[in-house]
Protein backbone atom coordinates (compact mmCIF):
# COMPACT_ATOMS: atom_id res chain seq x y z
CA UNK A 1 0.00 0.00 0.00
CA UNK A 2 1.06 3.50 -1.16
CA UNK A 3 0.89 6.30 1.26
CA UNK A 4 0.75 10.24 1.01
CA UNK A 5 4.58 11.56 1.52
CA UNK A 6 6.35 8.01 0.65
CA UNK A 7 8.82 8.20 -1.05
CA UNK A 8 11.27 5.82 -3.67
CA UNK A 9 14.40 6.01 -5.30
CA UNK A 10 15.62 5.04 -8.55
CA UNK A 11 18.78 6.01 -10.41
CA UNK A 12 19.67 8.84 -7.87
CA UNK A 13 16.10 10.40 -8.74
CA UNK A 14 13.80 10.72 -6.11
CA UNK A 15 9.49 10.06 -6.69
CA UNK A 16 7.75 11.69 -3.95
CA UNK A 17 4.23 11.12 -3.65
CA UNK A 18 2.19 14.48 -2.70
CA UNK A 19 -1.49 12.97 -3.34
CA UNK A 20 -3.52 9.69 -3.91
CA UNK A 21 -7.08 9.77 -5.03
CA UNK A 22 -9.16 6.41 -4.81
CA UNK A 23 -10.38 5.78 -8.24
CA UNK A 24 -11.81 3.28 -10.63
CA UNK A 25 -9.94 2.38 -14.23
CA UNK A 26 -12.43 1.44 -16.99
CA UNK A 27 -12.92 -1.67 -16.39
CA UNK A 28 -14.53 -0.48 -12.46
CA UNK A 29 -11.57 -2.14 -10.55
CA UNK A 30 -10.35 -0.01 -7.92
CA UNK A 31 -7.54 1.89 -8.46
CA UNK A 32 -5.65 4.68 -6.95
CA UNK A 33 -4.40 8.10 -8.90
CA UNK A 34 -0.96 8.66 -7.58
CA UNK A 35 0.44 12.50 -7.85
CA UNK A 36 4.29 13.24 -7.59
CA UNK A 37 7.02 14.97 -8.19
CA UNK A 38 10.74 14.12 -9.45
CA UNK A 39 13.43 15.41 -6.99
CA UNK A 40 16.40 15.38 -9.45
CA UNK A 41 19.68 17.54 -6.92
CA UNK A 42 18.34 20.88 -7.03
CA UNK A 43 15.83 20.33 -9.48
CA UNK A 44 11.84 19.76 -8.65
CA UNK A 45 9.22 19.11 -11.13
CA UNK A 46 5.65 19.86 -11.42
CA UNK A 47 3.13 17.39 -9.61
CA UNK A 48 2.45 14.86 -12.45
CA UNK A 49 0.00 11.76 -12.56
CA UNK A 50 -0.06 8.40 -12.79
CA UNK A 51 -3.15 5.69 -12.60
CA UNK A 52 -2.26 2.14 -10.79
CA UNK A 53 -4.68 -0.88 -9.37
CA UNK A 54 -5.08 -0.24 -5.69
CA UNK A 55 -3.04 -3.49 -4.31
CA UNK A 56 -0.35 -3.02 -6.92
CA UNK A 57 3.40 -2.11 -5.86
CA UNK A 58 4.42 0.69 -7.57
CA UNK A 59 8.41 0.17 -8.07
CA UNK A 60 7.53 -0.73 -11.43
CA UNK A 61 5.53 1.94 -12.39
CA UNK A 62 8.07 4.67 -10.72
CA UNK A 63 11.17 2.95 -12.38
CA UNK A 64 9.12 3.51 -15.70
CA UNK A 65 8.50 7.17 -15.05
CA UNK A 66 12.24 8.04 -13.86
CA UNK A 67 13.60 6.02 -16.65
CA UNK A 68 11.72 8.47 -19.08
CA UNK A 69 12.63 11.77 -17.24
CA UNK A 70 16.14 10.15 -17.62
CA UNK A 71 15.90 9.29 -21.45
CA UNK A 72 14.27 12.55 -22.16
CA UNK A 73 17.11 14.72 -20.06
CA UNK A 74 19.49 12.97 -21.16
CA UNK A 75 17.91 13.60 -25.15
CA UNK A 76 17.67 17.54 -23.89
CA UNK A 77 20.91 17.92 -22.53
CA UNK A 78 23.33 15.45 -24.11
CA UNK A 79 25.27 13.21 -21.69
CA UNK A 80 24.31 12.68 -18.03
CA UNK A 81 24.12 10.32 -15.47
Amino acid sequence: MVREGETFEHKKVIFKIVELAPHFDPQFRPSLMIGYKLIDGDFTSETAHIFIRKNEDPRPHVERVVDHYLGTLKSILGVRS
